[in-house]
Protein backbone atom coordinates (compact mmCIF):
# COMPACT_ATOMS: atom_id res chain seq x y z
CA UNK A 1 0.00 0.00 0.00
CA UNK A 2 1.13 3.51 -0.53
CA UNK A 3 0.21 7.05 1.11
CA UNK A 4 0.15 9.58 -1.39
CA UNK A 5 1.07 12.52 0.19
CA UNK A 6 -0.51 16.27 -1.02
CA UNK A 7 0.81 18.22 1.87
CA UNK A 8 3.34 17.56 4.07
CA UNK A 9 4.33 14.51 6.59
CA UNK A 10 4.65 15.24 10.48
CA UNK A 11 6.44 11.98 11.79
CA UNK A 12 5.50 11.44 15.40
CA UNK A 13 6.61 7.96 15.29
CA UNK A 14 7.85 5.84 12.22
CA UNK A 15 6.06 5.08 8.44
CA UNK A 16 7.17 2.30 7.61
CA UNK A 17 6.36 1.90 3.77
CA UNK A 18 5.77 3.30 0.63
CA UNK A 19 5.22 7.78 0.32
CA UNK A 20 4.66 9.08 -3.05
CA UNK A 21 4.91 12.84 -3.53
CA UNK A 22 4.33 14.45 -7.13
CA UNK A 23 5.23 18.26 -7.85
CA UNK A 24 6.01 20.57 -10.68
CA UNK A 25 9.30 21.76 -10.49
CA UNK A 26 8.77 24.89 -12.59
CA UNK A 27 11.85 26.85 -12.00
CA UNK A 28 15.33 26.40 -10.98
CA UNK A 29 15.50 26.45 -6.97
CA UNK A 30 15.27 23.84 -4.02
CA UNK A 31 11.65 21.43 -3.74
CA UNK A 32 11.07 19.72 -0.41
CA UNK A 33 8.81 16.70 -1.43
CA UNK A 34 6.40 17.22 1.55
CA UNK A 35 8.89 16.54 4.15
CA UNK A 36 9.38 12.82 3.13
CA UNK A 37 13.18 13.40 3.14
CA UNK A 38 13.96 14.24 -0.43
CA UNK A 39 14.91 17.72 -1.62
CA UNK A 40 16.29 18.51 -5.31
CA UNK A 41 17.34 21.43 -6.17
CA UNK A 42 17.16 22.69 -9.53
CA UNK A 43 20.31 23.80 -11.57
CA UNK A 44 18.66 24.99 -14.66
CA UNK A 45 16.25 23.18 -17.41
CA UNK A 46 13.32 21.97 -14.97
CA UNK A 47 12.53 18.35 -14.40
CA UNK A 48 8.60 19.56 -14.47
CA UNK A 49 6.37 17.54 -13.21
CA UNK A 50 8.40 14.61 -10.81
CA UNK A 51 7.45 11.62 -8.52
CA UNK A 52 9.51 10.97 -5.58
CA UNK A 53 8.47 7.60 -3.82
CA UNK A 54 9.85 7.00 -0.30
CA UNK A 55 10.23 3.56 0.52
CA UNK A 56 11.18 2.91 4.30
CA UNK A 57 11.83 0.00 6.55
CA UNK A 58 13.28 -2.12 4.11
CA UNK A 59 16.47 -2.71 2.31
CA UNK A 60 16.54 -1.46 -1.33
CA UNK A 61 16.08 -4.89 -3.97
CA UNK A 62 19.34 -6.30 -5.08
CA UNK A 63 21.26 -5.53 -2.18
CA UNK A 64 21.95 -8.23 1.44
CA UNK A 65 20.28 -8.09 4.37
CA UNK A 66 22.91 -5.92 6.00
CA UNK A 67 24.33 -3.81 2.99
CA UNK A 68 21.93 -0.77 2.84
CA UNK A 69 20.21 1.52 4.98
CA UNK A 70 16.82 0.59 5.41
CA UNK A 71 15.22 3.39 3.36
CA UNK A 72 15.53 4.03 -0.76
CA UNK A 73 13.98 6.52 -3.31
CA UNK A 74 12.70 5.67 -6.48
CA UNK A 75 12.22 9.24 -8.40
CA UNK A 76 11.16 10.14 -12.24
CA UNK A 77 10.19 12.82 -13.92
CA UNK A 78 7.95 13.52 -17.32
CA UNK A 79 10.78 15.91 -18.88
CA UNK A 80 14.82 15.40 -19.24
CA UNK A 81 16.71 18.27 -17.51
CA UNK A 82 20.19 19.72 -17.30
CA UNK A 83 21.22 19.43 -13.68
CA UNK A 84 20.05 18.72 -10.28
CA UNK A 85 21.23 18.54 -6.68
CA UNK A 86 19.81 15.58 -4.29
CA UNK A 87 19.41 15.48 -0.43
CA UNK A 88 17.99 12.65 0.83
CA UNK A 89 17.61 12.05 4.66
CA UNK A 90 17.57 9.01 6.77
CA UNK A 91 16.06 7.70 9.95
CA UNK A 92 19.46 6.84 12.22
CA UNK A 93 18.07 5.25 15.12
CA UNK A 94 15.67 2.71 12.94
CA UNK A 95 17.19 2.82 9.37
CA UNK A 96 21.14 3.13 9.56
CA UNK A 97 21.13 -1.22 9.33
CA UNK A 98 24.83 -1.73 10.65
CA UNK A 99 25.81 1.29 7.90
CA UNK A 100 29.28 3.20 9.03
CA UNK A 101 27.20 6.53 8.83
CA UNK A 102 30.24 8.25 8.23
CA UNK A 103 31.59 6.64 5.41
CA UNK A 104 28.04 6.68 3.47
CA UNK A 105 27.24 7.72 -0.27
CA UNK A 106 24.51 7.09 -2.41
CA UNK A 107 23.85 4.47 -4.88
CA UNK A 108 22.26 4.87 -8.05
CA UNK A 109 20.18 2.15 -9.31
CA UNK A 110 18.62 0.61 -12.49
CA UNK A 111 14.96 0.93 -12.10
CA UNK A 112 14.50 -2.87 -11.00
CA UNK A 113 17.13 -2.75 -8.79
CA UNK A 114 18.76 -5.34 -10.36
CA UNK A 115 22.30 -2.98 -10.64
CA UNK A 116 23.17 -0.35 -8.75
CA UNK A 117 26.40 2.32 -9.10
CA UNK A 118 27.97 3.58 -5.53
CA UNK A 119 28.17 7.84 -6.25
CA UNK A 120 31.85 8.57 -5.00
CA UNK A 121 30.93 12.65 -5.08
CA UNK A 122 28.26 12.08 -2.13
CA UNK A 123 28.47 14.10 0.79
CA UNK A 124 27.86 13.08 4.16
CA UNK A 125 26.08 15.39 7.35
CA UNK A 126 26.06 13.46 10.38
CA UNK A 127 24.16 16.72 12.00
CA UNK A 128 20.99 16.42 10.04
CA UNK A 129 21.32 12.64 8.85
CA UNK A 130 21.39 13.27 5.58
CA UNK A 131 23.36 12.65 2.21
CA UNK A 132 23.84 14.76 -0.99
CA UNK A 133 25.02 14.01 -4.54
CA UNK A 134 25.02 17.27 -6.86
CA UNK A 135 25.25 17.28 -10.51
CA UNK A 136 22.84 14.58 -11.03
CA UNK A 137 21.18 14.51 -15.00
CA UNK A 138 18.72 11.65 -14.63
CA UNK A 139 16.32 9.98 -12.02
CA UNK A 140 15.81 6.69 -10.53
CA UNK A 141 15.88 4.38 -8.01
CA UNK A 142 18.74 5.89 -4.92
CA UNK A 143 19.79 3.90 -1.94
CA UNK A 144 22.15 4.80 0.53
CA UNK A 145 24.85 2.44 1.93
CA UNK A 146 28.67 2.42 3.45
CA UNK A 147 29.90 -1.08 1.76
CA UNK A 148 31.98 -0.83 -0.76
CA UNK A 149 30.98 -4.00 -2.25
CA UNK A 150 27.94 -5.29 -2.75
CA UNK A 151 26.69 -9.29 -1.72
CA UNK A 152 26.51 -11.14 -5.02
CA UNK A 153 24.24 -14.04 -5.38
CA UNK A 154 24.64 -17.14 -7.64
CA UNK A 155 22.22 -18.96 -9.35
CA UNK A 156 23.59 -22.80 -10.87
CA UNK A 157 27.24 -21.83 -12.39
CA UNK A 158 29.28 -19.35 -10.05
CA UNK A 159 31.55 -18.77 -13.27
CA UNK A 160 28.95 -17.49 -15.68
CA UNK A 161 28.12 -14.12 -14.80
CA UNK A 162 24.47 -14.54 -15.92
CA UNK A 163 23.77 -16.43 -12.91
CA UNK A 164 24.89 -13.65 -10.69
CA UNK A 165 22.14 -11.52 -8.77
CA UNK A 166 22.85 -8.66 -9.69
CA UNK A 167 24.15 -9.37 -13.56
CA UNK A 168 27.36 -7.74 -13.13
CA UNK A 169 29.78 -6.76 -10.83
CA UNK A 170 28.98 -3.05 -8.98
CA UNK A 171 31.44 -0.30 -10.09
Amino acid sequence: DTIFLSGSLTENGYVRGTISVEKVLSSTGSYNFGNIGATISVNGLVPETTRVLRFTGNIPPGFGTADAMKRYYQITSSQNFDSVNLNLKYDVTRELNSQSENRVTIWKGNSDGTSWVRQTRSVVNSTSHSVQLNGITSFSLWAISSNHLKTLVADGDWSESQNWIPKSLPT
